[in-house]
């Protein structure tokens, strides 16, 4: 399983999700993350993790606006998604 299908996995169990961000090292991440089907390498699962957070917690001056504004363009679907593949991310970074 590659580092996206295991983040996919996260966004499924908020639960392990929350278990991860409260691990200290991305070698703790790294090894959770074999138990549950991980084949990437660690520097190949950083890599992709580094990526995606990159992806996730980057805004838009529009996306800022629109916070600033009270608006809420996303569904709520779509932001827990992203807020459980950014705790496992930031967890290993």
């Amino acid at each position: 399983m590659t580092t996206k299908e295991v983040f996919e996995k996260l966004n499924q169990d908020n639960e392990l999700a929350l278990k991860v961000k409260a691990m200290k090292t991305p070698e703790e991440v790294y090894e959770a993350c074999k138990g549950i089907g991980l084949t990437d390498s660690m520097e190949e699962f950083k890599k992709a993790a580094a990526a995606i957070n990159d992806t996730i917690s980057t805004l838009s001056e529009e996306d800022l606006a629109a916070v600033a504004g009270g608006k809420c363009k996303q569904s709520i679907t779509t932001l827990t998604t992203t807020t459980t593949a950014s705790i496992a991310a930031a967890a290993v970074i």
